[in-house]
């Protein structure tokens, strides 16, 4: 009971730390970057995925186009800490296949990003397209809320050019295997639960992200 509030004080303060975060970025919004950079980082390796689908879809801030999240994964890779070091000044977008990752912690701590990718729904809601099939990059630096996609093509013709391949299907069948079977979950505010479920187990350094901020007790 008490892993259970801690979870949830955890996705709480993610869904509030993400407000501040978008207001702040309000405020002052560079230009959107036309070209990617030269040099794109492959993520090191993928740990875990599990997809998911949800009974109520939200809109995305994570693209320009804002579109209706109802299915996807969650992953947790494994990725160069420096690259996800925190600073003031704008970050490189997380890519995986032809969408942008939503990065729920910071993951320079214990080098491990728990990570949403959405995915258009199949008849029964679940996610389609193959893991196998998708290369995993840190791209330019952009604001992800910024990121169309003409932006997300660009990018993804940089990192095949730059050689960056999709994981072969050992090392995804693997993760899906850490995963185990699919979740049905309600909302959003669940599928933070589960991230928080992941965070406290693949990256504890990081249970009281962001920023040591703590949500009021659950009773």
């Amino acid at each position: 009971m008490k892993q259970r509030a801690m979870l949830v004080r955890i996705a709480v303060t993610l869904s509030v730390a993400a407000a501040f975060v978008a207001v702040a970025l309000q405020s002052s919004r560079p230009a959107p970057a036309t070209a990617p950079v030269a040099t794109v980082k492959r993520v090191r390796n993928l740990v875990c995925a599990r997809p998911f689908k949800l009974e109520t879809g939200y809109s995305s801030a994570w693209r320009a186009e804002r579109p209706l999240v109802a299915s996807g994964w969650l992953l947790v890779l494994d990725v160069d800490p420096g690259i996800v070091e925190p600073r003031d000044e704008l970050e490189h977008v997380l890519y995986v296949g032809d969408q942008t990752a939503e990065r729920i912690n910071q993951g320079n701590l214990a080098a491990r990003c728990i990570v949403v990718v959405p995915s258009t729904p199949d008849a029964l809601g679940w996610p389609t397209g193959d893991l196998a099939t998708m290369p995993m990059w840190f791209g330019a630096e952009a604001l992800p809320e910024q990121i169309d996609d003409a932006s997300v093509q660009a990018e993804l013709a940089a990192a095949t050019s730059a050689g960056i391949a999709p994981f072969a299907p050992a090392e995804v069948a693997a993760a899906l295997a850490c995963g185990s079977t699919g979740i049905k979950l309600h909302d959003r505010s669940e599928l933070l639960v589960a991230a928080a479920r992941w965070i406290v187990e693949y990256a504890p350094q990081e249970r009281d992200f962001p920023h040591g901020m703590l949500a009021p007790p659950v009773h």
